[in-house]
């Protein structure tokens, strides 16, 4: 078994500049069934997101409760596998279709439909293919 990091911590940049004000999309692998996606950011000035473990773990047994056959518990399942990629306007137009669908029945956080409206105002999105996102040890 893998172990879930404390932290996620990636910074995206443009151009070698920090980017402010986008999500992040971190992908975490399994052994088998789907794998886990979460978000992190919007993304401080410096182009900073953080993501816990106690986050994530919170988060997993949540989406692991709303589709029990879909999913395996992340904790003992985790293959150590992590993708991060900037969200671009078309996933976040997609993560707000699927949280008006879903949000009488998952325990989105608090501002979840505020920060995904939020990123899609942000003018940077005409550049997301650009945006370099890395994790920061």
């Amino acid at each position: 078994m893998t172990q879930i990091p404390d932290y996620i911590t990636c910074q995206a940049s443009l151009d070698g500049q920090p980017v402010e004000g986008i999500l992040i999309s971190a992908r975490f692998g399994v052994t088998h069934k789907n794998a886990y996606f979460f978000l992190l950011g919007p993304t401080s000035n410096e182009g900073i997101a953080v993501l816990s473990k106690d986050e994530i773990i919170k988060k997993a047994k949540k989406e692991l409760e709303l589709a029990i056959m879909d999913y395996v518990p992340l904790e003992s399942e985790f293959n150590g596998d992590i993708t991060l990629k900037p969200m671009s306007r078309e996933d976040i137009e997609k993560a707000i279709d699927a949280y008006n669908i879903y949000k009488e029945y998952a325990a989105y956080t608090k501002g979840y439909r505020q920060s995904l409206q939020q990123a899609l105002e942000n003018n940077v999105l005409s550049k997301i293919e650009s945006v370099v996102v890395k994790e920061l040890k």
